[in-house]
């Protein structure tokens, strides 16, 4: 694929500073979607960099599972949202929240560690994949507008098994980091004792991870997983890290679609390519300008969540 759009690039650059002198407009249309073919082209050359980093030295059948194990995760993250964003019940809707920020933590820990996969087996197996049957379930049940005392009681059941695992994600994600903290754990000891010994002393004080001698480490406090019970506006299931890329995008987006709509050019920015060469050839008419100016309105006062879900994600 990014051949293609290496050549894709290659051809709208030269078609567009070939028309710039009679067709300014079009060749000006030409050179963006060619920049837009040639930054597709260097974006695919490095998720086939990574792909073939996850591998590593690790043989190539472990690699795709591994790489399997990690896609399933990816698929029972956003089948939640897609059930979060439907169910009308703001509490659980909440929850949810909760623990797809905490999920999502997870999962970009993963891809960057993918040789940590393994632990984190039980997360992806059985409790993620269980949220994400649950609350698809407790999504249909509301679709259906029902609400006899046997529906109201699994309901009801529901979102008490899913409050619960707010708590468990927040442990599995602990446990995937176990031996980490425990390698912490011993080095921090071996340099209290270092310091120990040189006459540096700590007054008594104990990290926090530290225990009293020979007491293992436990999880983290249960207390910072009450993400749930926060106000719902300081919720957001954009992970502060792509908080600014976020935004970024959305603006660019709107202004390409208000300003070059009739060129397609946020078609192509978005990834639908097809979108975009239909955008051109009825560019002269003004019926795509008039289509783009509305989109990049609704996608410039979109809420920024919601611009996350449909457009950043899969664009990315």
């Amino acid at each position: 694929m990014k051949y293609f759009f290496f050549v894709a690039a290659a051809v709208m650059l030269a078609g567009g500073f070939a028309g710039m002198s009679e067709l300014p407009q079009l060749g000006t249309a030409m050179l963006f979607i060619g920049g837009w073919c040639l930054y597709k082209g260097v974006k695919n050359a490095k998720n086939d960099e990574r792909r073939l980093a996850l591998s590593g030295e690790a043989e190539s059948e472990r690699a795709a599972m591994l790489q399997e194990s990690y896609d399933k995760a990816v698929g029972d993250y956003r089948a939640i949202e897609t059930a979060r964003r439907t169910i009308g019940d703001i509490e659980l809707s909440n929850n949810l929240a909760a623990m797809q920020q905490v999920s999502g933590k997870l999962l970009r820990y993963l891809e960057k560690h993918p040789d940590r996969i393994p632990l984190a087996r039980k997360f992806i197996d059985y409790y993620q994949d269980r949220a994400a049957h649950l609350a698809a379930k407790y999504a249909e049940l509301e679709e259906t507008g029902i609400n006899t005392a046997e529906i109201a009681d699994m309901k009801e059941r529901t979102k008490i098994a899913l409050s619960q695992m707010n708590d468990a994600y927040a442990e599995q994600f602990t446990a995937v980091l176990n031996d980490r903290l425990l390698d912490m754990d011993a080095e921090l000891k071996v340099l209290s004792q270092t310091l120990s010994q040189d006459g540096v002393t700590t007054n008594g004080r104990r990290p926090p991870l530290l225990g009293k001698p020979g007491e293992a480490v436990g999880v983290l406090p249960a207390a910072n997983t009450s993400v749930g019970r926060r106000n719902s506006a300081a919720l957001s299931i954009i992970p502060p890290a792509k908080r600014s890329d976020v935004v970024l995008t959305k603006v660019i987006q709107s202004a390409l679609a208000i300003f070059l709509g009739g060129f397609g050019a946020h078609k192509f920015y978005q990834g639908k390519t097809l979108q975009g060469v239909l955008y051109i050839i009825f560019c002269w008419t003004a019926i795509p300008s008039f289509i783009g100016f509305c989109e990049g309105l609704r996608y410039l006062f979109m809420k920024l969540d919601t611009f996350y879900l449909d457009y950043y994600e899969k664009r990315t």
